[in-house]
């Protein structure tokens, strides 16, 4: 992934939170690569989400992420 990646969040996606799944803000994230996660980063550098590897790439090939 390259650094400073970036990806909007275009319609649903759901995220583990504990014991119950959260959905997603839509907007614009930085990405940041973790060992077997990505983390989805606000603008102020805040962390928002992460989502699995597999997860992740689902939602990109299903349109719900884009890369910007």
């Amino acid at each position: 992934m390259p650094p400073n990646a970036k990806v909007i969040v275009k319609e649903t996606v759901f995220y583990k939170c504990g014991d119950s799944c959260e959905r997603a803000p839509a907007g614009r994230y930085r990405l940041e690569r973790r060992s077997d996660c990505i983390g989805f980063c606000k603008r102020s550098g805040a962390s928002a989400f992460t989502l699995s590897l597999d997860s992740f790439i689902q939602h990109l090939n299903e349109g719900r992420i884009a890369l910007v």
